[in-house]
Order: C-alpha cells, then structure tokens, then sequence
C-alpha cells in the first residue's frame, strides 16, 4: 500500500489525434495542438474590402445584327459625307423648300446638341506596358486603370532583401569565444580545501562572481538573436505576396513596408516571449541559482525517517533563506520570493572580498543572473575610463581599453539603454531591408493594361457619329422606299383600279393617299398612279357626294396641272369624299 494514496482516471484514446507511442518532443513540436479549428469567411473578407465600383470588359465577334448596322453606317456614312453638305448648300438657295430646309436643319441640330452632350465611355488599351508607360495611364486614370498580372504570386524573397546589422556588442572583443572576459574568475591563488575546491566566502553583489557568465549570456543573446533571425527570414522569404492585378509603386511601398514592420513586430515579440517563458519556468518552479543569488542554503541534521530490514532510510533537509537586495535607486529592500527581478549595484572588490575596488555603472546583480543582465546597460563599454577602471580591478592582462570601446555613434541606442530593452529587439541595429519594385513588376509581367474614362462627344466624334446616323438612315430609305413604291405601284393601284366603283375602293384610296408620307408626293411614277386610281373612281364619288364636287374637281385638276405640284391633289380628294 502507498503511504501516499493518488487516485487519478486514465485518459479516453479515441479523443486525441496522437498515437498511444508518440513521445512528448513530438507533441511539443506541434505545440501541444490536438486541432486548430480555423474558419475562414469569404463574407468577413468583402465586407472589409468594402469595394466601391466594379467594371469589367469582354471581347465579342460581330453578330449578325451588329454588323448590318455597322455596314449600313460605314456605307452610308461615306457615300452621304458630301449628300449631307451639298443639300445643305442647295437647301439654303431653294427658298421654296424654306420650310423643309428649317425641318431638317432643325432635326440636324437637335441630333448634333444631343450627341454633343452624350456620356462617351473610351477604351484605352496598352499591350505589354514598361513601367514608365503603366506610371504615365495611372497618373492620366488613377482609377480605372487594370493590368492583370502574368504571375499572380510571388515570394517575398524575390523583392525583399535583409542584412540586419546587430548591435556592437555582438562583433566586440567583449563576446568573443577566446576572450578573457568570458573567463573572469577568482586568481588561482585563492585558498582552497583539500578537495580543491574553493575554501573562501563571497558576496552577493561581487561582480567577479558574475563576471565571466555576465559576457557568456551577452554571447549567447547575440547568437541567439542571429539564429532566430535568419529562422524567421527563411519562413518569412518563402511567403508569398499576392496580387491579381499590378499596383502601383506607392501602393507596393505602402503594403510591403506594412509587411516588414509587422515581421519585426512579430519576430521580437515571439522572442521576447519565449524568453520570459524560461525565466518564468525559473521562477515559478523555484530553481535554485548555481551561484546562490536568489538563496542561501545549508543541509541541516539527518532524521529519523522510516526503517526497513535492509537500512535505515534518512532524508536530508535543507534550509533555505531568501536573498534581500537593495536597489540604490528606490533604496527599497527587495524579496527574491517575492519577485525575480530583485537588482543591486554591482561591485568588484579585492581579493579580501571586503575592499571595493569598482563599481562598474549600470551593471546589476539580482535574484537570477538573466533578469540581472537583462535590466543592466552597456553604458560602462562605451567610456574609456569607465573600461579602464574595471580592467585594472579585474586584473586583466593585455587589455587596452582604447582597443575595445564601443563606438556611441554607431548606434541608435542610447548609451543608458537597458539590456531588455536591446535584447527584446533582438540585438539589431539595423534591419537594413530593401524593396525592389522593378523586380515585382518584371514578374508580375502584365500583358495587357486597359483603362476606361467617360467623357463627351468631342468635335471629331461628332462629325463621325452624325454622319454615320445620317448615312445609316439614308442608307436604309434607299432600300426600303423602291420596296413601298413598288408595292404601292403594283399591287395597291392596281387593286383600286380593279375595284373601282365600290366603297371598298374609295376607302382604300383614301387610306393610301393619307399614308403616303409627304416626301413621296415628289415622285411623278407613284403620284401619277395613285391619281389615275382617284379620277376611275370619280364616278362613283360624283354619285354618292351631296357637296358640290364639280368645283372641287375643276380645283384638284388645277393643283395637278399648276406648277407640277400634284401634292394638294389627295387633300381637294378628301373633300369630295
């Protein structure tokens, strides 16, 4: 029986997507996810887009219809072009036609003003744009221009480059793998026991304690940093950038620029957080420091635990102090237990561990040496006397400070600038990007540029559109007219005259002789017909008529015979009906 009773229920197999035998490191590698249940709406993404105007454009063969239309107007437009200038000169001579140049002068204006003032929608097409000719259409149609990209997805990496150039620190002598600042430690010449082991007490806030792991953990954030950037830029080179149509240069400047600075936003910030996640594992599981920053400790005597046959069993207990640091700044004493964050100036003293030799500016000692180093600043690097101060307190040999001082104005930290406020971004000074436009636009590679603007009828189009109307129409009175004669002549005469003497042939040469437009009276064939049909059927009028028709009769002749104007001959007709 366990003397420390644990009931727990086993877990369902069928509710996980891992098999019984996949190890931890592979579920940490997919982060623990069972499923991430992404949902992707089609409607979110419209309503954010919120698009203003739409417009698209086709290609179409002719049918049938429209090229009759266009022959017709082609044809009559140039067969007309000197019909439509010469009858105007005539018309102004021929005062007795005034009445039908003003008609028709007046339907040519009212055309021209309505065709004047008529929206015009233009095409414009430019087939395998260069840059220089797609900036001139989109300065000239900033709205309307379209240039459908080739090549609709391409890699960041083809027309983004990094160089990030890290901080000082990170190329310095301070952080170099066989410099002596990575192996600052107590001289040799320390009393030790007789297992060689050092035989002497420390202070919390000795620098030299801390000296030698102070640099390595500059060296490792420098190699951490290079590391997870060239990670990021490998996953963030091989994204892809999507555009189905080509922008312009301000629009690509403005979204890649909104690109990069949500990358770095996002690289600093994911390592920033992977590194309080460490320092908060530490905290929360209550590690102990090699170097006993954040507690004192000593075993205290063995107990009596429990006995079996074979031995007694002990355990030994350990009693543990927490350390108490005092800020110079707020001069508040602070609890490693309480907080990890706890600091205290640190000091170089002599070999007696009680003399003070240096206290090297804006270098701290705390709970934890990453939390220490982190609200330290590299202040002390960047002045010479500073740095010749604690080469002579450390002992170092060989070292001339004039060799190894950081230079202020290479970077854009300040001098007083935290170490978290460096580490957080990644030890980088400069991200040193660069876009290359002319490198997206050579892969979007668009064929074809099209640009559309409304605008109304100028002089040219004008002259153009009103001829071909005009020479449509005349084009179609040429075919159709002959046709209406030749009906009327052969078919509708005729069948008066055949009928002649019956009602249903007066009323038939009534309805003919007001349907005759007026323009028809001008031909001599169709009037003549039509009034040789009247006078076979003047019997039959004569003889119905209660009105005095004779003079009627007598005037119609007059009309028919006086000027060779026959047109008021169906009016007198009517009268006698």
């Amino acid at each position: 029986m366990s003397k420390y009773p644990f009931n727990a229920t086993a877990m369902q197999l069928n509710s996980s997507r891992y098999n019984v035998t996949t190890s931890v490191q592979d579920i940490i590698y997919d982060l623990m996810i069972e499923e991430w249940n992404n949902e992707t709406s089609f409607q979110f993404y419209f309503k954010q887009c919120n698009p203003y105007l739409c417009s698209y454009s086709y290609d179409l063969k002719g049918d049938i219809s429209y090229v009759i239309a266009i022959t017709f107007g082609l044809i009559g437009g140039l067969t007309t072009i000197l019909k439509t200038i010469i009858p105007s000169i005539v018309l102004m001579i021929r005062r007795w036609r005034q009445k039908r140049k003003i008609d028709i002068n007046q339907s040519m204006i009212n055309q021209v003003f309505y065709i004047s003032f008529e929206n015009i929608t233009h095409t414009i097409i430019k087939n395998n744009p260069t840059i220089i000719e797609f900036n001139k259409l989109y300065q000239v149609y900033p709205n309307t221009i379209q240039c459908p990209c080739e090549t609709y997805s391409i890699t960041y990496e083809q027309f983004i480059r990094f160089q990030p150039h890290l901080h000082s620190i990170c190329s310095s002598t301070f952080v170099n793998e066989n410099s002596q600042w990575l192996i600052i430690d107590y001289p040799q010449t320390m009393p030790k026991n007789i297992y060689g082991q050092p035989d002497y007490s420390t202070r919390k806030d000795d620098f030299r304690q801390i000296g030698s792991p102070f640099f390595q953990l500059l060296n490792s954030f420098c190699n951490l940093s290079n590391k997870t950037i060239n990670a990021e830029l490998t996953t963030f080179n091989s994204s892809r950038f999507i555009t189905l149509n080509l922008i312009t240069f301000e629009q690509f400047q403005s979204q890649i620029n909104q690109l990069i600075d949500q990358f770095i936003k996002n690289i600093a910030r994911s390592f920033i957080n992977s590194l309080f996640f460490v320092e908060n594992m530490t905290a929360a599981n209550m590690l102990f420091s090699a170097f006993q920053s954040d507690s004192l400790y000593s075993s205290a005597s063995p107990v009596y635990d429990y006995y079996t046959d074979s031995a007694y069993q002990y355990e030994t207990i350990y009693d543990r102090t927490d350390q108490i640091y005092n800020s110079n700044e707020t001069g508040i004493d602070c609890d490693c237990q309480s907080t990890p964050w706890c600091i205290q100036q640190a000091i170089v003293y002599d070999l007696d561990t009680i003399t003070q030799l240096f206290s090297p500016p804006g270098i701290f000692v705390g709970c934890y040496l990453v939390e220490a180093v982190l609200q330290s600043d590299l202040r002390c690097f960047f002045d010479i006397d500073c740095l010749h101060q604690l080469i002579n307190s450390l002992s170092l040999e060989n070292i001339s400070a004039s060799d190894i001082i950081l230079n202020s104005t290479a970077s854009h930290y300040q001098e007083k600038s935290s170490l978290l406020e460096i580490v957080s971004n990644l030890m980088v000074e400069e991200w040193n990007n660069q876009t290359f436009y002319e490198n997206y636009f050579n892969i979007c590679q668009p064929s074809v540029c099209t640009a559309t603007y409304i605008s109304q009828g100028n002089i040219i189009y004008i002259i153009t559109t009103t001829i071909g109307l005009i020479g449509g129409l005349t084009t179609v009175y040429k075919f159709v007219v002959p046709i209406f004669i030749k009906i009327i002549v052969h078919v509708t005469i005729p069948y008066i005259r055949k009928k002649c003497g019956t009602a249903e042939a007066s009323n038939l040469a009534k309805r003919v002789s007001k349907t005759i437009p007026q323009l028809f009276y001008s031909n001599p064939h169709l009037l003549t017909s039509l009034l040789d049909a009247l006078m076979k059927c003047a019997q039959l009028l004569f003889n119905r008529s209660t009105k005095k028709v004779l003079s009627i009769y007598e005037a119609t002749m007059n009309e028919y015979n006086k000027d060779k104007n026959p047109s008021k001959t169906p009016n007198l007709f009517y009268q006698m009906t």
